[in-house]
């Protein structure tokens, strides 16, 4: 069904894997860690998490086109780099700064920086991988990215799920599989936990980019 000599272009293939990272590490703080930590570590009701929760879109929604256009003023590699820092920076600050006790402005700022990161990342990347193949193989690579945005969502929910409640478990004795009203503690020390687990995937992903920019240069200067 897919024309796997695609992957043989290997910015094609460094570009999809770092977009797999990118929707992992969303998708593990943005759908499991990030409500249970508003509503249940802080309290917070759910339409007043769903609020502060807002701010990731609305930044998306004013960074994705800006960089989309800078992409084709600068390229679009270093801003790939940059979105990725920036997301790693966002995932080293969410393991050490939230806390019970932290500030509603603070976790707001958070998620920005963590949406800024994204939205400078997704376009220029997308361009890469459409830039990277022929015109006669676009849908494919199209078909590509959406599956690889797909599977990194589920792989995100899943993997944050699996570390969040097994650390949780380690840390309490006993096995649980929701949050422990009596034990705060516990899904503090397993929710840093996970942001460092996907601090160290996005680094990954952070040095294939760097690799791409520096085999992009070499490729230039033949």
């Amino acid at each position: 069904m897919i024309d796997l000599r695609i992957f043989k272009n290997k910015l094609f293939t460094v570009s999809v894997a770092c977009a797999f990272i990118n929707f992992t590490a969303i998708n593990c703080t943005t759908i499991v860690l990030l409500p249970i930590y508003l509503m249940k570590q802080l309290g917070y009701s759910s339409i007043a998490a769903g609020f502060i929760m807002a701010a990731s879109p609305l930044v998306l929604v004013l960074v994705a086109p800006l960089s989309g256009r800078l992409s084709d003023r600068v390229g679009s590699e270093g801003l790939t780099f940059v979105g990725l820092s920036i997301i790693f920076a966002a995932l080293i600050l969410y393991a050490f700064f939230l806390t019970s006790l932290t500030p509603v402005l603070w976790i707001v700022l958070l998620i920005g920086l963590f949406s800024l990161g994204n939205g400078m990342f997704q376009s220029p990347n997308t361009r890469l991988i459409m830039s990277t193949v022929p015109r006669d193989m676009l849908g494919i690579a199209g078909s590509v990215n959406a599956l690889v945005r797909n599977t990194g969502m589920v792989v995100g929910t899943t993997l944050a799920s699996l570390l969040l409640y097994s650390r949780m478990s380690g840390f309490l004795g006993y096995k649980v599989l929701n949050y422990v009203d009596s034990r705060p503690d516990a899904f503090a020390s397993a929710f840093h936990f996970v942001c460092l687990i996907q601090a160290g995937i996005c680094f990954i992903g952070m040095a294939l980019t760097a690799g791409r920019m520096m085999r992009r240069k070499r490729e230039g200067a033949i």
